[in-house]
């Protein structure tokens, strides 16, 4: 079933998330710093609601012991 509220909702949901990566990819290009706590929350987000995401995370954290979190800079 097509709706075009949910449909017009998630486009909307996209370009926002989009806007907020490139937001803190220019961030760094500009100053040279990355919001740790703010990518690692992007990542966690993505995670829960991109199927995509989820599975390459979930292949990640495989291959290493240490959380987002805790791994050094």
């Amino acid at each position: 079933m097509n709706d075009p509220i949910k449909k017009a909702y998630d486009i909307t949901s996209i370009r926002k998330d989009i806007d907020e990566r490139q937001q803190m990819i220019d961030d760094y290009k500009n100053t040279g710093h990355l919001d740790r706590d703010k990518a690692i929350f992007k990542i966690q987000e993505l995670s829960i609601t991109n199927e995509n995401v989820a599975a390459v995370t979930a292949v990640k954290l495989c291959q290493y012991s240490v959380p987002f979190s805790q791994v050094p800079d």
